[in-house]
């Protein structure tokens, strides 16, 4: 009877289960791989901009790109706000660098011209403004690798400058 017992729990069972979990943890590292978002920042004269967007994303959803300008500095900035995301220039290219081709959404805005008078929208210091742009609404975007930068202008009727991020990456599966 001792034998039957001492038999009867073997190590397979405990070997099976720390496999099973090993599996099981490596399918979420997997997902939240895909939905892990790639992040590149830039500073000009206490102006922040940061850029984020999923670094890879599955054919026929949503590509979320999230732009954040900041305002570290002592004095209020100024950047024209027209339509909700026209004042970014957004660019986007594949690995061969070749731009998708644009969505009729995406053609009107890129052949917009506007016009930057009295459209200034202050930011005052440790204020933000953010935008949140699917791409697949500018672009027809297809299975591939690409990279997206993003600019804008800042103080158009004072010291002006232009910050960008350039070259953030990412895939369409």
């Amino acid at each position: 009877m001792k034998e039957s017992n001492y038999y009867r729990a073997p190590y397979y069972p405990v070997q099976l289960t720390i496999v099973c979990t090993l599996i099981a943890i490596c399918s979420c590292c997997n997902i939240s791989h895909l939905q892990r978002p790639m992040k590149m920042t830039s500073m000009t004269n206490g102006v922040k901009l940061e850029v984020r967007l999923p670094a890879a994303i599955q054919s026929g959803r949503a590509v979320q790109l999230t732009v954040r300008l900041s305002n570290a500095s002592p004095r209020a900035i100024y950047f024209a706000r027209i339509d909700g995301m026209r004042e970014l220039n957004i660019r986007v290219i594949n690995s061969n660098k070749i731009a998708p081709e644009p969505t009729p959404l995406g053609k009107k805005i890129f052949s917009a011209r506007a016009t930057f008078t009295d459209i200034n929208t202050p930011l005052e210091p440790g204020q933000s403004h953010e935008w949140h742009v699917d791409l697949n609404t500018l672009y027809k975007l297809v299975p591939a690798t690409y990279f997206v930068s993003v600019s804008i202008g800042v103080n158009r009727f004072l010291k002006s400058f232009t910050i960008s991020v350039e070259g953030i990456e990412f895939a369409i599966q």
